[in-house]
């Protein structure tokens, strides 16, 4: 009988084992089958208002066993369903009246629905896609203000009033507004009323007035004066990256007339023109202040940066020659921080007995006529590529040092 039982145990193990081997095969190695991989999905705009698009998954499940998945909609007035390649896009419409859609997911004869809400129009519509063109940026000129605006057909018309405190720098003269700058910064507000059939809906928008200064003297404040409105016009020295999916870049610059550089952090840019950002194209930047972070002048991880169709240059062809200023201990030093710059006739004093490998460190001492400057590793220059790429570069650097070393001697 203990015999039979074990027996009987042991084929039953047996038994439930190649049962989960063919499960496992019968589900394509996840466990789970097409239906049960649509049941468990959730859409994050399910029973959700939405006004504007949002992305559709073209597979569920796992990536090691994917389940390729079609989007329907019952309403496509309200919602499109758009094949983007390696995703769909929910094409949203704003409807008169708040909409419920419904959007079908499925793979072969398995499917599941969920409950969208589409937005009605409203006067909020408006105002929530509105974008004020001066918002967060320095202004020195008069300009002009709209007085309606369209969106998705609808139009709603935009009125403008300005606090009386704020009459000494901006006022209104019909739909321009007439800036008179002072000497110093001064942030103002104007308020903007959206009217849409009978309802109304007020903004207000902030943005600073700004001294009329020579371009040089702009530039001195930006590398002396911290939250100063940064405007900035040039070409692009080299790209740390330029994120798709963060909707940002990081980059070195130089000035339109090449008489300083400036590095931009993570300032936000349209996805769409990631490939845009390249050294020697044309970039604008605006919406930001300064920063000084650990003595770097960069601007304060945002505003908004904008590639042209100006002609591209070459950067490496703007060398700035640096050494009178090196010797004479001028401010506009700091000018150029963040482009090609060039020294001449500067003898290698000393260099720390090993090679450095962290970031931060002293590489060598230069003099010259007196004057001693110590090159170091900079953490933000090592960060533009990989770290070994970085090592191999700092290793060559230091070859070449040994060797003009020995020349001197």
């Amino acid at each position: 009988m203990r015999f039979m039982k074990k027996a009987a145990i042991t084929i039953l193990a047996m038994v439930s084992m190649l049962c989960l081997i063919c499960g496992a095969v019968a589900c394509g190695g996840n466990g789970m089958s097409a239906k049960e991989v649509i049941e468990r999905y959730l859409l994050p705009q399910d029973q959700t208002l939405v006004d504007a698009d949002f992305t559709l998954p073209k597979t569920l499940g796992s990536a090691e066993s994917p389940v390729e998945v079609k989007w329907t909609s019952n309403n496509p007035a309200a919602i499109t369903i758009e094949d983007k390649g390696e995703s769909y896009n929910a094409k949203v419409t704003i409807q008169d009246e708040v909409t419920d859609v419904t959007l079908t997911v499925s793979a072969g004869s398995a499917s599941k629905n969920f409950t969208v809400r589409v937005d009605g129009f409203s006067v909020y519509t408006f105002l929530d896609n509105y974008n004020f063109p001066q918002r967060k940026t320095s202004v020195k000129e008069d300009f002009d203000l709209d007085t309606e605006m369209t969106f998705q057909g609808k139009k709603a018309t935009i009125s403008w009033a300005i606090d009386d405190k704020y009459s000494t720098w901006i006022k209104l003269n019909g739909n321009k507004v007439l800036v008179t700058p002072g000497e110093d910064i001064v942030d103002v507000e104007i308020e903007a009323t959206f009217t849409y059939k009978t309802d109304t809906a007020t903004q207000k928008y902030q943005f600073s007035v700004v001294p009329l200064l020579e371009h040089l003297q702009t530039v001195n404040r930006y590398y002396s004066v911290t939250d100063y409105p940064l405007e900035l016009s040039g070409y692009i020295v080299h790209v740390v990256e330029a994120s798709e999916s963060y909707g940002n870049a990081t980059f070195y610059m130089i000035d339109d007339d090449f008489c300083s550089g400036y590095y931009c952090y993570r300032v936000k840019i349209d996805t769409a023109d990631v490939a845009k950002f390249v050294e020697g194209a044309h970039v604008t930047v605006s919406g930001d202040v300064t920063k000084n972070y650990n003595g770097l002048w960069e601007n304060n991880s945002g505003g908004k940066a904008v590639v042209d169709d100006t002609a591209k240059i070459n950067p490496r062809e703007k060398v700035y020659a640096m050494d009178t200023d090196l010797l004479a201990g001028v401010p506009s030093l700091l000018w150029h921080e963040s482009t090609f710059v060039s020294l001449s006739g500067w003898k290698v004093a000393s260099k720390p007995d090993t090679k450095p490998t962290a970031a931060d460190t002293n590489l060598f001492t230069l003099e010259k006529d007196g004057t001693k400057i110590t090159v170091r590793i900079t953490k933000y220059m090592q960060r533009t590529q990989n770290q070994r790429t970085s090592n191999i570069a700092t290793l060559e650097v230091w070859k070449r040092l040994e060797r003009i070393q020995r020349s001197q001697k």
